[in-house]
């Protein structure tokens, strides 16, 4: 998050007792930039004054600046319990607004502001910090409207990438299971073909495809043989029965 410029308050009340000489000295302190002797100046002045809204405020101030934004506010929280007049709160609620605003919590510091105002309406800085942490909420809210939608346009591309990328996939694979079929298709025609041409090639082979003078060359072998069975046969008629009888 973008550091803007906030404006903290410092209460100092006037020294009106003895013993706000170590507030006095811590004021001081806090002032020449000695944040942690500013703060054990503040506890030394509330060894004295324990119930002081004042030096309480101040003492958060001090860790505050200090960084630690988490005790401070645990004592700004207690500096108001103690608060009982409209503008010391005012000045509490401010310095929380503030401390909220340094932790990125901007939904909380604009309720501090705004409680800071109903204490004291007139009071311009809470004002000017209240419309800069409205208009960052503003800002911000946009900006992450932005990068979700930028997101979601992010995943419709990818999607529809994948998408393509499966259909392209459903392509090559249509295709290859075309290829293959039509593989298949050649290699049957290819072997209906082999078949047909070994079927041609023993048809010549048979005697449908002799030449006329092979053919007759065949027939007379069979009449030749045919005439020799036919004589065999009369000749064992003829001697079957008796003997002639010489002359």
């Amino acid at each position: 998050m973008m550091k803007y410029t906030i404006i903290l308050l410092l209460i100092a009340l006037p020294l009106i007792a003895s013993y706000y000489g170590d507030n006095a000295k811590g004021i001081k302190t806090y002032e020449e930039g000695d944040y942690q002797k500013a703060l054990d100046n503040f506890r030394s002045a509330q060894l004295s004054k324990p119930d002081s809204p004042a030096i309480r405020h101040n003492a958060a101030l001090s860790i505050y600046r200090m960084g630690d934004y988490e005790k401070t506010i645990e004592e700004l929280e207690k500096a108001y319990e103690l608060a009982t007049d409209d503008i010391e709160k005012a000045d509490i609620q401010y310095d929380m607004g503030n401390t909220y605003f340094m932790q990125d919590s901007l939904q909380r510091s604009v309720l501090h502001y705004q409680k800071a105002l109903e204490f004291n309406p007139k009071d311009e800085d809470a004002k000017y910090n209240l419309e800069l942490a409205r208009a960052l909420i503003k800002e911000f809210s946009e900006k992450e409207q932005q990068e979700q939608q930028q997101q979601q346009q992010d995943q419709q591309q990818q999607q529809q990438e994948q998408d393509q990328e499966q259909e392209d996939q459903q392509d090559q694979q249509e295709q290859q299971d075309q290829q293959e079929q039509q593989d298949q298709e050649q290699q049957q025609d290819q072997q209906e073909q082999e078949q047909q041409q070994e079927q041609q090639q023993q048809q010549r082979e048979t005697p449908e495809d002799m030449t006329e003078e092979e053919a007759q060359r065949l027939l007379d072998a069979l009449q030749q043989n045919e005439d020799d069975l036919q004589k065999e046969k009369m000749q064992r008629q003829g001697g079957g029965g008796q003997h002639a009888k010489p002359w």
